[in-house]
């Protein structure tokens, strides 16, 4: 499985929707509003995984 497909799966399991997409993809949770952007290409995919993780936490946190 890509990193892409990955990345699209994770996002959509804690409630984000793709927003919009150039260099940066910016997803935004479709019942607070909250946004978290993620490059669009990765080098790590283990480490962009969990650092995508660790701002949907924040960002979670933040809008309760």
């Amino acid at each position: 499985m890509t990193t892409k497909k990955k990345l699209e799966m994770l996002m959509k399991s804690h409630g984000f929707e793709l927003e919009r997409k150039s260099k940066h993809l910016v997803w935004r949770h479709h019942q607070t509003g909250a946004m978290v952007t993620t490059s669009a290409t990765t080098s790590d995919e283990k480490r962009f995984l969990k650092n995508v993780e660790r701002d949907i936490r924040k960002v979670t946190l933040a809008a309760a």
